[in-house]
């Protein structure tokens, strides 16, 4: 192989290392924040054994979690003064 062929080669190589992870980057998903004032882990419905129907919510509407939309939660473990706080962080979102 001559010195122009390799140096092409290696070239378009690097070329398409350069554009596959472009094209794999992530995207900035838009995040809804959910304050709840149970423990950590429960429901933000405060019943058990219900779900949260939030996502449900969202998927009738085309929105699908982890694809098009992302769901953070926070818990004020049933600390009243804390929620302004956990607020706060959600909007920092």
């Amino acid at each position: 192989m001559d010195r122009r062929a390799f140096l092409g080669v290696v070239t378009g190589g690097l070329l398409a290392a350069t554009l596959a992870v472009e094209a794999q980057q992530s995207r900035n998903l838009p995040v809804v924040g959910v304050p709840h004032t149970g423990p950590p882990g429960e429901s933000p419905t405060g019943l058990p054994g219900k779900k949260d129907p939030l996502p449900l919510a969202l998927r009738e509407f085309g929105y699908a979690e982890g694809t098009s939309i992302h769901i953070e939660y926070r818990s004020s473990a049933g600390h009243d003064e804390r929620f302004p706080a956990l607020v706060s962080e959600l909007t920092g979102l």
